[in-house]
């Protein structure tokens, strides 16, 4: 079972929690410069329709309700807002598994830490 990956929210306002959504195989540092790892342009950009459609498809009421949406362009896209039910594992894997199905192996799910530590 793949576990959420954890980071810590840079946000300001310590306000829920953050997804964050960006192509795949993003790796800061670990390829030439303006190229990804496997050869991908680092200038792909998330489209507004694939961040409506993982607004709308992947996050929802049950999982992670999203309350402002954060595109910074080429780096990814970060979706904040507040993680609904008990089981944080549960909740990545319904958003993970979502997210394949809508969109394939083209982008990850990360979850983010708010201040007091909360995904």
């Amino acid at each position: 079972s793949d576990q959420p990956p954890k980071g810590e929210d840079s946000s300001r306002d310590g306000e829920g929690t953050s997804s964050s959504a960006g192509p795949s195989g993003v790796q800061p540092g670990n390829a030439p410069e303006g190229q990804l790892q496997g050869g991908v342009p680092d200038n792909v950009q998330i489209s507004k329709q694939i961040i409506e459609e993982l607004k709308v498809k992947v996050f929802g009421f049950d999982t992670f309700w999203v309350t402002s949406v954060e595109n910074y362009q080429t780096d990814g896209v970060v979706f904040r807002g507040n993680m609904r039910g008990k089981d944080t594992q549960v909740a990545y894997e319904k958003m993970r598994d979502r997210m394949r199905d809508q969109l394939g192996e083209s982008y990850q799910l990360f979850l983010l830490e708010d201040r007091e530590g909360r995904p």
